[in-house]
Parts: C-alpha cells; sequence; structure tokens
C-alpha cells in the first residue's frame, strides 16, 4: 500500500443494519492515517444493484471540509479523506440503497473523537 492507506488503521466500526428486518447488512468503517493526519469512511457494499453514499466531515453541519463519496458498485466504498490534525473529531454518515429505497444507514451521523 502507499500513500495515506499504507499507515492507516480503523478506529471506529459501527454496524450498517436494516431499519425494517433488523438484519446486520454491512459495517461503517471510520479510517485514519497518521501520517497524513487525515480520516474517511469505508463501507462494503454487497448489493451489486447498490449505492453506498459516505460522508466524513470536520464540522456537523458539513460546512467545513466534506468529504463525500458516491459509488454503485459492489465492494469497498470509501468517502474523500479529511484533514484533522491532533484530537479532532469527525462526523461521518453511510447510506447504502438499492433500487431507490434505504437498504441500511441514513440521516443518522456519528461523531468519532
Amino acid at each position: 500500500m502507499t500513500g495515506c492507506t499504507a499507515d492507516s488503521t480503523t478506529i471506529a466500526t459501527f454496524a450498517m443494519t436494516n431499519d425494517e428486518s433488523g438484519m446486520h447488512i454491512t459495517n461503517l468503517e471510520v479510517r485514519h492515517s497518521p501520517k497524513c493526519q487525515t480520516n474517511w469512511v469505508r463501507v462494503n457494499n454487497p448489493y451489486p444493484d447498490g449505492v453506498v453514499k459516505v460522508i466524513t466531515s470536520i464540522g456537523l453541519d458539513g460546512s467545513s471540509d466534506l468529504g463525500l463519496g458516491l459509488s454503485t458498485k459492489t465492494g469497498y466504498q470509501w468517502s474523500q479523506q479529511v484533514y484533522a490534525p491532533g484530537q479532532h473529531c469527525v462526523y461521518v454518515a453511510a447510506q447504502l440503497t438499492e433500487n431507490q429505497r434505504v437498504v441500511a444507514g441514513g440521516d443518522q451521523v456519528i461523531k468519532v473523537c
């Protein structure tokens, strides 16, 4: 691995469940690179027709240093990295949809320090 992923680790993991069935679908992982002082979100999309939207932000309202990712393929999907040196908290969210229906995640924003 090269770049910021070379020294990155998962600093927090949150289960993404289906609101209707309660079934565990996948995980939202918050990644951190000490060398680059950046954070980002990683989600593994298990649905061939699924769309993953992942967000990482330093500001709760998304007004400062927003990293957004949107993908329509299976496998790992990432938000853009946000620069968060020191002990900054980041706010993360993810939503997985299939056929325009929310399968997991949603509008819930999670604070990670």
